[in-house]
């Protein structure tokens, strides 16, 4: 048999004690949209089952080889054994082992020990683990064939695990600087994938280099009136938005916007997408009426376009409601909110980091309309999801920090709240600088709760 006659399918191998395991795996994997081969699914009575299972094991481009702590089973050495003979004649042969709860490295067979593992001990980890389980296993959705590296860094950076996403694009944009040389568009596409990877998790520095070093590649190839320089000039001004530099995100977003509306017209996704994001700087400025009439405009043209249940209506109707909520409508505000936490729950899970912003949003508004309990357990909800996903020297984690000690503070539990606010403060400081106004903000709450603590 030929390689380019294997379809991308993933034999799923598994010892008698895993089977439980197995056919939750099986079932999560489906859900996520890969085909695996099953023996409970495929094998009928009346057929000779050791062919059956040779001949998928040979039509299969991955195997997974679940492990628990009584190490592998007699049949599963078998498959072992098959996969390891096939992994000599075909490269592209993918062996992945998976160490089940409470199974140990030693639990492995040695020729196994090589290969790289997927660990699904700790289930407080499972989710994250096993959303990198699925995205290294994501197929092509053109061809069928196993997905290249950039597109699962896409999956897994879509998923919201950050960290893990970024060696995939830094391995592309390796392959490709050593194919097309420094300055080809394709460059500038992993370097603005990569810069909005590392915005995400707080390094603007980082992020600033890598944009505009996308956006001097894309001028030489498309000139200044492209709609990708738009995209570029979008990405910096996130950038200076993040550290304060309002007057300078404001500019460059007007110029982006320009060049959308120029070249694509005024009701585009594009366009909606410029109209969001300057309304965001111009809040923060203070024009709250200015940044209203944009984001009405943008969910208008977002809903005609999509609908009402896509993320990107979520985005326009959180924005909306943190408008309202500085204008001091908080039951408009709540409204808002709460249709975009329900859409995007819907799309992504529970367990998504824009999950957690819209946790976040939706506790400041509860709070303020004085519904500390609820707003708590929203604000806790936020914070888990963000550390266990961006880690915790994120300036997100400490925007939630700080507003979680607000509550605390305003339940009585000032030791409490020194210790959150303490830990946002440090958090700022290290991610946005002595100066920002979120350092300055978290600086006088926390002098503000030692003075009440006395």
């Amino acid at each position: 048999m030929t390689q380019d006659k294997v379809k991308h399918r993933v034999f799923l191998s598994y010892s008698s004690e895993q089977k439980d395991a197995a056919r939750k795996i099986h079932r999560e994997l489906k859900q996520a949209g890969v085909d695996v081969w099953f023996d409970e699914e495929q094998l009928v009575p009346g057929l000779k089952w050791d062919t059956v299972i040779s001949n998928a094991l040979d039509k299969s481009s991955t195997i997974l080889l679940l492990v628990g702590p009584h190490g592998v089973g007699q049949w599963q050495n078998l498959e072992i054994r098959s996969a390891l003979e096939r992994a000599v004649s075909d490269s592209r042969f993918n062996i992945i082992p998976v160490l089940m709860p409470n199974a140990q490295v030693d639990d492995f067979p040695p020729a196994l020990r090589a290969y790289q593992a997927i660990d699904l001990r700790d289930e407080r980890d499972h989710t994250i683990q096993f959303q990198r389980l699925a995205a290294s296993l994501t197929a092509n959705p053109d061809t069928g064939d196993h997905a290249d590296d950039e597109e699962i860094g896409d999956r897994l950076r879509e998923g919201g695990d950050l960290s893990a996403s970024l060696p995939y694009y830094k391995k592309v944009l390796s392959v490709s600087q050593a194919k097309f040389g420094d300055a080809h568009p394709n460059i500038a596409r992993i370097k603005r994938k990569i810069g909005s990877v590392r915005l995400d998790m707080g390094d603007l520095d980082s992020a600033e280099s890598d944009f505009n070093a996308a956006l001097t590649i894309d001028e030489e190839s498309y000139g200044n009136q492209h709609q990708t320089i738009a995209a570029n000039l979008n990405n910096l001004a996130r950038v200076y938005e993040y550290r304060g530099e309002y007057d300078r995100a404001k500019v460059t977003l007007e110029h982006s916007l320009y060049i959308t509306r120029s070249t694509l017209g005024d009701a585009t996704l594009e366009t909606a997408t410029a109209l969001n994001n300057l309304a965001s700087v111009v809040r923060n400025m203070g024009d709250l009426a200015t940044a209203q009439r944009y984001l009405e405009e943008a969910l208008s043209i977002t809903t005609a376009i999509v609908g009402e249940s896509h993320p990107d209506v979520a985005t326009r109707l959180s924005n909306l409601g943190g408008v309202y909520h500085d204008l001091g409508d908080y039951e408009t505000a709540r409204k808002y909110l709460e249709r975009a936490l329900t859409i995007t729950k819907n799309v992504y899970g529970d367990e998504h980091p824009i999950v957690a912003a819209r946790l976040h949003n939706l506790g400041t508004v509860l709070s303020d309309l004085g519904e500390f309990e609820e707003a708590r357990k929203c604000l806790e909800q936020a914070l888990h999801i963000s550390e266990a996903v961006l880690g915790d020297q994120h300036p997100d984690v400490a925007i939630t920090l700080n507003n979680l000690a607000t509550i605390y503070r305003t339940e009585g539990n000032y030791q409490g709240a020194l210790k959150l606010y303490e830990r946002a403060l440090r958090v700022f400081e290290a991610t946005t600088g002595p100066d920002h106004p979120w350092t300055k903000n978290a600086r006088a709450n926390l002098n503000s709760a030692k003075k009440a603590a006395k």
